[in-house]
């Protein structure tokens, strides 16, 4: 068993695709961020690409885009054996985690052995429940209508995003809510929920090989209690699905009870728990 560090995203995804769509759900964030490194056109740079393998076969995959922490994915009986391969090996080469995200019990594995063997401290970062999508439910519908974002939208996609990322684990600055909204808004992703005016929005994001993610969902408080974001979030999940997308799945902070009942009630079923760890290095504070 060993690790094997990719430069190819290409021919990382050939590698890993069948062993990750076996649970595409799952692992949608991971495959999301493949499909997206393996276009010409990738904003991310420098990514960690590596797997530890038996016999040629994935045992535990890791992707990494700087500066955002490791996504760590594996099954199997050896799974724990390759997480000591895996953390050995990347303190080896020299490779800082930020931190580690992943299904519960896997990604705790995972975190146990890097603060073991790099003696760094561990903190978590955000319980996570991920959910799927095949059907709409008919739930009670706000007035407006759902429009995509335009450039006349942009500054106050870049506020929204902002906010939206201050309780997030990992927290934007102004000027990456700006990249982000921009982006947004040129590939069309970016959904706003108007009621005289923008009142949520919703963003698609990462589509994988049957389904997509649904994220940057946020109403600002002004006007929550008012079923905006359940409408936006059902109005972007149903055209989703009209685009010929089997399923949608997004993340949820478990720390908030109130999201994840709006999610239950348009039709999204938990799948798994997911956890975000953040390591503290000596020069840190906790």
């Amino acid at each position: 068993m060993n690790l094997k560090v990719y430069e190819s995203p290409n021919e990382f995804l050939e590698k890993v695709e069948d062993f990750l769509l076996k649970e595409e759900v799952v692992n949608n964030l991971a495959l999301g961020l493949l499909y997206t490194l393996t276009k010409p056109n990738s904003h991310y740079k420098d990514a960690f690409l590596a797997c530890v393998e038996k016999n040629e076969t994935p045992v535990l995959v890791m992707v990494m885009t700087p500066p955002h922490n490791l996504i760590v994915y594996g099954v199997g009986e050896d799974v724990n054996e390759a997480i000591g391969v895996a953390v050995t090996s990347i303190k080896d080469i020299g490779v800082i985690l930020p931190g580690v995200l992943g299904p519960k019990a896997l990604a705790a594995e995972f975190s146990g052995e890097w603060v073991q063997q790099i003696g760094c401290r561990l903190e978590v970062k955000m319980e996570q429940r991920i959910y799927k999508l095949e059907k709409v439910n008919n739930v009670p519908l706000s007035n407006g209508k759902l429009r995509l974002a335009t450039k006349d939208d942009l500054e106050l996609i870049v506020d929204w995003t902002y906010q939206f990322s201050l309780v997030t684990p990992e927290h934007l600055s102004i000027e990456g809510a700006r990249k982000l909204a921009e982006r947004g808004i040129e590939e069309s992703s970016i959904f706003i929920w108007d009621d005289n005016g923008p009142v949520s929005m919703a963003k698609k994001a990462r589509p994988t090989k049957n389904g997509i993610v649904v994220n940057l969902v946020f109403t600002p408080q002004e006007f929550q209690r008012k079923g905006y974001a359940t409408t936006c979030v059902a109005y972007v999940s149903q055209q989703l699905l009209n685009e010929g997308y089997s399923f949608c799945s997004l993340y949820t902070d478990l720390a908030n009870p109130t999201s994840n009942s709006i999610y239950m009630k348009i039709g999204y079923e938990p799948i798994i728990d997911s956890v975000v760890y953040g390591f503290l290095y000596d020069h840190e504070e906790a």
